[in-house]
């Protein structure tokens, strides 16, 4: 039916729709918990949401027309981000941004792009933006639609977690006592230094063995060692185990040793560590 066929309360419902499904789509576009930004084919402003004016802290008309590159830090240097580090914005990082702008003209869309946003203080704002192309009937490009995530929040996470992780790493491989990591199989997967000083062993010597491998096979030593594994399997962990354990050089070091299990998120057991102690010096 062409619209000269229509009678006029057909298009005044048809009008009413319309209006209807723009009014739709604008507030789903205004409740959106990312930032949207909407450009033409020149890569400007047309449309943006509220998300974006808080992230940025403006008022649409103060960007409505500007160049997407606007919103992003221009010349390099060095500047403070939202997750309170400086970031280095290089020659490098210009032209990533180029090139997936390249990206999104070639293939019509990119996800995940790294980029900042520059805040009026002139801190930076490290988000992920996906773009894709918006194309008329004939296939042209007449603007993009583009998604932005705020991760500050998420960098922040990661850096904490890298220096709980550095921390970490730094107390497992100071401490005076041996710590000795292995798989539920009893496979050694990990060792800190002292374990190193005080078997003459390097880390990846020792990881693959089995710890079994480590102490004497007389018939003593091994009833000795099938009651503490019986022990360890009924409580979850072994205090003060005694045993010998052989060094690079086949001398025997008497050590004592405390054994507690891993579990995975589900609480199955997926390994063991264990924290050994030297003791020549105490039976002397």
């Amino acid at each position: 039916m062409q619209d000269s066929d229509k009678t006029r309360e057909q298009l005044i419902s048809e009008l009413f729709e319309i209006r209807e499904a723009k009014n739709l789509l604008d507030d789903i576009i205004d409740n959106l918990l990312d930032s949207i930004i909407i450009a033409d084919d020149k890569w400007c402003i047309t449309r943006t949401n509220k998300s974006l004016l808080k992230m940025l802290d403006c008022e649409e008309e103060g960007i409505a027309g500007k160049h997407m590159d606007e919103l992003s830090p221009q010349k390099e240097g060095l500047y403070e981000s939202t997750t309170g580090e400086f970031v280095e914005i290089n020659k490098e990082f210009l032209d990533y941004k180029k090139a997936c702008m390249s990206t999104v003209v070639k293939e019509g869309k990119i996800y995940n792009m790294k980029n900042y946003f520059i805040l009026k203080d002139n801190k930076v704002v490290p988000i992920e933006n996906n773009i894709a192309c918006l194309c008329n009937k004939s296939g042209d490009r007449i603007g993009t639609v583009n998604l932005i995530r705020d991760i500050t929040e998420m960098k922040k996470a990661e850096n904490e977690n890298k220096e709980t992780k550095a921390f970490l790493e730094t107390v497992f491989n100071t401490s005076t006592d041996g710590i000795m990591v292995t798989d539920r199989m009893g496979c050694v997967v990990k060792v800190n230094r002292a374990i190193e000083h005080m078997l003459g062993f390097q880390e990846d010597e020792l990881i693959g063995k089995y710890t079994i491998e480590l102490g004497p096979e007389d018939e003593v030593h091994k009833i000795v060692r099938e009651r503490m594994i019986g022990d360890l399997l009924d409580k979850g962990h072994v205090k003060h185990w005694k045993t010998l354990w052989h060094r690079k050089d086949d001398s025997l070091c008497p050590v004592e040793i405390n054994i507690t299990f891993l579990n995975d998120p589900n609480g199955n057991v997926s390994g063991a560590v264990a924290v050994i102690r030297d003791v020549s010096e105490r039976n002397n």
